[in-house]
């Protein structure tokens, strides 16, 4: 009956588990994060391992584990998680001891920032002897809920996955020059002008060689360096026994954009980029990576 109303109303018992029988606590929202606006900064502390990444204006950085591009496709996907995920489901309000659920000192806090706003969820020990379920709770919410390892492997994702794969960060476009130090066979220099790529070769101690470069061969190049995502990443130092050349790239004014040293494996083995950031990208050995000056032909007229 409705208040106010002398009808009698016939309702299905879906009415009367809802609002009798269950769980109260089953009525609050599940959202782990609320909030409008976009995240500027998210931070992954798992164990030893801090993850730091933060906006800056359309793309990504990463400051920790290493400094570096992080990568939006990575960053965009965790974002999405964080702004739809839920918790699994309610386990106590109000608890006396935070150390029976391992949140006295979480193993993994995620904390993320909107604008003046910080957000953290705090993640503690493991729900039962053969679950791989975690409890966990809302910073500054005392409220004991618990995570599912599916929830927890989309919150907590490696930092490895969000580091931009490409060799370099510059565009294709912005490159005017690019120069190339081989570590045995010598240099070479191509410069972008409106008729194509002029190419200045250096073998050895013979006289420079000047002409004309195939086009193809440099954008060939420049697509390696700027726009191919490597199949696999590796946080560590540049292997320098395993060094093969520099590769410098100059924008318009001349100032240096960025400098790739590349290694690669014995027996035309995998290559690997590294520009300064600790980052090693790994290709396939079967990746057109032409530093060597000597495959590079000097055409003494312009290309049609």
């Amino acid at each position: 009956r409705m208040p106010d109303s002398n009808d009698l109303l016939v309702v299905d018992d879906a009415l009367h588990e809802r609002a009798v029988e269950e769980d109260a606590r089953n009525w609050r929202s599940r959202q782990l994060f609320g909030g409008d606006g976009e995240i500027d900064s998210v931070q992954i502390e798992n164990g030893k391992v801090l993850t730091s990444i933060q906006r800056d204006g359309r793309l990504w950085n990463m400051s920790s584990p290493v400094d570096t591009r992080a990568d939006t496709d990575g960053v965009d996907r965790l974002l999405a998680i964080i702004d739809r995920v839920e918790h699994d489901g309610f386990i106590v309000d109000t608890p006396d001891d935070l150390s029976k659920f391992g949140l006295e000192s979480p193993v993994a806090t995620l904390r993320i920032r909107r604008g003046e706003n910080v957000q953290a969820v705090l993640i503690g020990s493991t729900s039962g002897l053969v679950s791989s379920d975690r409890f966990a709770m809302v910073d500054g919410v005392p409220t004991i809920i618990r995570l599912t390892e599916a929830t927890l492997r989309g919150l907590l994702p490696d930092a490895v996955s969000l580091i931009e794969p490409t060799a370099t960060g510059v565009r294709a476009a912005d490159v005017k020059t690019i120069e190339i130090v081989h570590r045995d066979a010598g240099s070479l220099l191509l410069v972008r002008s409106l008729d194509g790529w002029s190419i200045e070769r250096r073998i050895a101690d013979s006289d420079p060689v000047t002409g004309w470069a195939n086009g193809e061969a440099v954008n060939a190049l420049l697509e390696t360096l700027c726009g191919t995502r490597s199949p696999e990443i590796m946080v560590r130092d540049f292997p320098r026994e395993l060094a093969v050349a520099n590769v410098t790239l100059r924008g318009y004014s001349g100032d240096p954009l960025d400098t790739i040293q590349i290694a690669r494996e014995a027996e035309q083995g995998r290559w690997a980029f590294e520009n300064g950031e600790g980052v090693l990208r790994i290709f396939p050995g079967s990746t057109p990576v032409q530093v060597d000056p000597i495959e590079w032909r000097v055409l003494l007229s312009k290309p049609e």
